[in-house]
């Protein structure tokens, strides 16, 4: 009985530890220095192009995310479906 007791305890911290692990691999690292020193100015080029290649990001996503406009099968055209047809 204390076996399966510890056992079930053991495969509880595993759990939580392999949930830790997760959310610390979902978190987005950016390293700016990869070696010797950065003036200021080189430091916020950086940060700007990230800033900007993460904004690209966000309008890749939400593009994905947008729906297309209706489109009827039968005249083949969009923005209405059957029951508003122009051409019927």
């Amino acid at each position: 009985m204390q076996n399966i007791i510890l056992l079930q305890q053991e495969v509880n911290q595993i759990c939580a530890s392999n949930q830790h692990q997760k959310k610390k691999k979902e978190i987005i690292r950016c390293f700016i220095q990869t070696g010797g020193s950065l003036t200021g100015m080189e430091g916020q080029q950086l940060n700007e192009k990230h800033d900007q290649q993460k904004q690209m990001q966000v309008q890749v996503s939400s593009s994905r995310l947008s729906c297309r406009d209706p489109r009827y099968s039968d005249c083949n055209k969009t923005g209405h479906n059957q029951l508003k047809c122009p051409s019927i």
